[in-house]
């Protein structure tokens, strides 16, 4: 028998034997990444079903917690209730602080009444002293403006050194010659407090020859109007000239001789000649006094 000589083989064959073996290669580690990826799947499950099993404990834990604090809750308000009740029903030591304190506060509202009290007797008797104050000075008010009587006795208190008649013990006065004579007598009798006033000096000009100021204050106003300075010196000195001069005392007579049966007529005419005689006799005496002679009598 012939002996089998070893086959060469050829580039081509050598070629197709390593692309065989490679297929070999590629199709046994696909198989080995499927069996890779079947593993990883399987433990994914295995996770999901572990956290599943997980949540479930957990609810049945937070369930039995939850039971937990409701009986907790319930025995804390049975707890409560006992504390109420024996609170509701005190011992006999706090029933007697009780009473204590009820009897306290008794007495401290007593004393709070008496204070009250007491605070309105004293209040009442402030308002009291008050209204009897208003009253005396309200009397005291209309006393100074309508009692002359209390100047007069005030002014015979206190000596009259003047030797000039006090209008206030005249009681034949007006209101407006009670004021301005007033105001002349200041001058002479307290000359510290006496104050210059146009209005009281303006009636004493106008009036001094006239019925509203009686004989019996004329040396006051003699006196008063024989210290005027300027302008007025003057023309008071001119009046009495122009009196003086107007006047004559010839109608006197006429008035005396006339008979009682005398009408209306004759009667102004009397009444006008006594005024006129007034006026010739006080111009004298005011020129006089104005040109330093002597006064009136």
């Amino acid at each position: 028998m012939s002996k089998e000589e070893p086959s060469v083989s050829t580039p081509a064959e050598e070629h197709i034997e390593k692309r065989k073996k490679t297929k070999k290669r590629g199709s046994q580690a696909d198989k080995s990444e499927l069996r890779h990826v079947n593993t990883g799947d399987s433990e994914e499950v295995n996770t999901n079903r572990d956290s599943k099993i997980d949540g479930v404990k957990k609810k049945s834990s937070t369930k039995l917690k939850a039971n937990g604090s409701e009986e907790a809750s319930s025995h804390l308000e049975a707890k409560e209730k006992r504390s109420r009740s024996t609170a509701r029903e005190p011992s006999g030591s706090d029933t007697g602080e009780r009473e204590g304190e009820q009897s306290l506060e008794k007495e401290g509202k007593k004393e709070k009444r008496k204070r009250k009290e007491s605070e309105d007797v004293l209040q009442g008797a402030s308002t009291e002293r008050k209204k009897k104050r208003k009253r005396e000075d309200t009397e005291k008010v209309e006393g100074a403006d309508d009692a002359p009587e209390a100047q007069t006795q005030r002014s015979k208190k206190s000596k009259n050194k003047t030797g000039l008649p006090d209008p206030a013990e005249e009681a034949s006065l007006s209101a407006q010659a009670q004021k301005a004579l007033s105001y002349a007598f200041v001058q002479f009798r307290k000359p510290s407090k006496w104050k210059f006033q146009k209005a009281r000096q303006n009636w004493i000009i106008r009036n001094w020859a006239t019925e509203n100021i009686p004989d019996s204050q004329m040396p006051l106003v003699l006196r008063y109007l024989s210290n005027v300075q300027g302008n007025i010196r003057e023309n008071l000195t001119k009046t009495c000239v122009s009196i003086i001069s107007t006047e004559t005392p010839a109608g006197l007579s006429v008035v005396t001789e006339s008979n009682d049966n005398q009408n209306e007529n004759e009667m102004t005419q009397r009444t006008n000649i006594t005024a006129n005689l007034m006026k010739l006799e006080r111009a004298k005496a005011l020129l006089a006094a104005l040109e330093n002679k002597a006064g009136f009598d």
